[in-house]
């Protein structure tokens, strides 16, 4: 892995606070800066390197830090009256995932939208023609007809031509972010979901002048409820490979949320390492790769993020048609990373449900 792609997963783990990041190469400065600057990289330096230049750019590069982080707590009052203008908007979310389903809609029911949901890009196509909606968040790679070709589709009809479309990605390859801009969509930002980055854009791209009054809707009902396990405020900080303070974070601290979502990733993820090989035995790459990459997005939100890297390794050894040897390793190794998960979940959350917990408010097809 060479540093820019270093860089890349780094920031895609949207640590709090954001670590500074300077690069260091034989590389001309101009080349640096072409491919650096999509990451937000400002500091470079080329080498050799002098003590003294290395000193002045680590200062530089802490006191710019400093001085962000002034500007984003001045901005916290004036995103919150933003948001307040745009409020009850209609938003279209198309994610053909359950877990990420319940926390893109918790998170935007929470802070006061009308959400309805689009289980794939066909679905989504339908309703964007039928509805009247703000914003589309798009899921890029889904079952049916996924988000590119959704976008390419919506475009072509002249009415949805100038509605924002946001594309939601697990990957974050400045390649994406192109095939994106292509196919029409407005911005782009990487799973798992955050909270803030997703309400940035609803703030950037809706107009206020045109989102919809809160008297205009009648409020919705739930999509499903889902189960939480009955632990009271117990978590399963104890089980290895399980980050639950992060995952914690992009469940805006709900507690039941978490352990519903946790109970239905057992559910949902615990074959999926055997369905990747049945569906690369039938020779199904694109369905063997749909699995990993759904694998690595869930467990990234949950905090599993050891199993989130090798799923994302054989998402690669997939796309990239690695050889034989190299898949079967890395399919083994994330055996061995996500058996022993399961175990420890399943046995944790045996304990059994209690009743229901919803308020998502959420509508639409599924």
């Amino acid at each position: 892995m060479d540093g820019m792609e270093a860089a890349r997963q780094i920031r895609s783990l949207k640590l709090l606070p954001a670590p500074i990041l300077v690069m260091v190469s034989a590389n001309g400065r101009e080349e640096m800066v072409k491919e650096a600057e999509p990451l937000g990289i400002v500091n470079m330096l080329v080498k050799p390197l002098s003590p003294s230049i290395l000193l002045d750019t680590t200062i530089k590069a802490l006191d710019a830090q400093k001085q962000q982080a002034r500007f984003r707590r001045e901005a916290v009052t004036d995103n919150t009256s933003q948001l307040a203008l745009v409020r009850s908007s209609r938003i279209l979310l198309v994610e053909d995932n359950e877990v990420n389903q319940q926390v893109a809609g918790e998170l935007l029911a929470d802070a006061g939208f009308i959400v309805e949901l689009a289980s794939n890009g066909l679905i989504a196509l339908e309703m964007a023609q039928l509805g009247s909606y703000d914003l589309i968040f798009m899921d890029m790679r889904m079952p049916v007809m996924d988000g590119l070709s959704a976008t390419v589709a919506i475009r072509k009809i002249a009415k949805l031509r100038e509605l924002p479309i946001v594309a939601m990605t697990a990957n974050a390859t400045e390649k994406d972010r192109r095939n994106c801009l292509e196919a029409g969509m407005n911005d782009f930002f990487t799973k798992p979901i955050d909270r803030d980055e997703m309400l940035r854009m609803l703030i950037k791209w809706i107009q206020p002048s045109v989102a919809q009054q809160p008297e205009a809707f009648t409020t919705p009902a739930p999509l499903a409820s889902v189960e939480a396990p009955r632990h009271g405020d117990d978590l399963p900080e104890h089980i290895p490979g399980l980050d639950v303070p992060l995952a914690l974070g992009y469940m805006m601290g709900k507690k039941a949320l978490y352990l519903a979502m946790l109970q239905k990733f057992v559910k949902g993820q615990k074959a999926c390492v055997h369905n990747l090989q049945e569906a690369l035995l039938a020779q199904d790459r694109v369905m063997a790769q749909r699995i990993a990459h759904t694998l690595k997005g869930v467990s990234a939100t949950l905090g599993a993020t050891g199993v989130a890297d090798h799923a994302g390794a054989v998402e690669h050894a997939i796309r990239a048609d690695l050889p034989a040897a190299e898949l079967e390793l890395a399919i083994s190794t994330l055996e061995v990373q996500l058996n022993p998960l399961m175990r420890d979940l399943e046995a944790w959350l045996a304990v059994g449900v209690s009743g229901a917990v919803s308020n998502t408010r959420i509508v639409g097809k599924a």
